[in-house]
């Protein structure tokens, strides 16, 4: 009996609910859990909560707390937000959701107010010293995280 060498490979369909763009935290966790053929069970274990909330994260009900971040990372294997290496806006929000910090938490950390927090983190403004000096200290992927200079 001849036999042959030469593998087929089968493309499967990707099944019903898959997401067809990435756009949210709940469509990146969709896809890699149903990637893996995992049950959203089997994925609040690993991350750490409830059932519930990843069925409501995967169907755009409500975003994770920044706390729960750094675990859903490391289930994805990546960061899933847009990144520029080069832009301190950037920086500062992976370095706080990396580190699961809400801006609420970020903001009493550095000595500063939520709202200034969110204006840098968009690109609309920049630390005074006193805050340029707590977070020139913070290290980023072996990187600090430094605010261009005024």
């Amino acid at each position: 009996m001849p036999f042959s060498k030469v593998k087929e490979k089968v493309c499967r369909s990707k099944p019903e609910g898959y997401p067809a763009y990435l756009h949210t935290l709940g469509d990146h966790i969709r896809k890699v859990r149903m990637d893996r053929y995992l049950f959203q069970n089997e994925v609040a274990a690993m991350i750490g909560v409830s059932t519930d909330s990843v069925t409501n994260w995967e169907n755009n009900r409500n975003s994770p707390q920044a706390e729960q971040c750094p675990s859903i990372f490391a289930f994805l294997g990546y960061y899933p937000f847009p990144f520029n290496p080069e832009s301190f806006p950037s920086n500062l929000k992976r370095y706080r959701l990396e580190n699961g910090l809400s801006i609420k938490e970020f903001a009493r950390r550095i000595g500063s107010e939520p709202r200034s927090v969110v204006r840098w983190e968009s690109g609309k403004g920049m630390p005074v010293a006193r805050c340029r000096k707590v977070i020139e200290q913070f290290e980023f992927g072996g990187t600090i995280v430094k605010p261009p200079s005024e």
